[in-house]
């Protein structure tokens, strides 16, 4: 099973980002806004990252994660 967590959500300041050696591929993830803009792309490694956010505006945002079988988006 393909495993990827978000939390906290709602966040502000920080997110932590765990994915599984199962899905994980490129060593970044993207963040999008709700127009499918990437707005940061940040670089991470398999298990737990923790992501600040203090620089994005405050909205909704898509995390997009490159796997081995495509992309995940949360």
């Amino acid at each position: 099973m393909c495993v990827s967590t978000i939390h906290p959500n709602p966040a502000s300041g920080h997110i932590m980002v765990t994915i599984s050696p199962s899905i994980y591929k490129t060593g970044k993830i993207e963040i999008l806004d709700t127009t499918g803009k990437i707005v940061k792309v940040v670089k991470v490694k398999e298990g737990n990252t923790t992501i600040d956010i203090r620089d994005l505006s405050k909205g909704t945002y898509l995390i997009r994660i490159p796997s081995k079988k495509g992309f995940i988006t949360k």
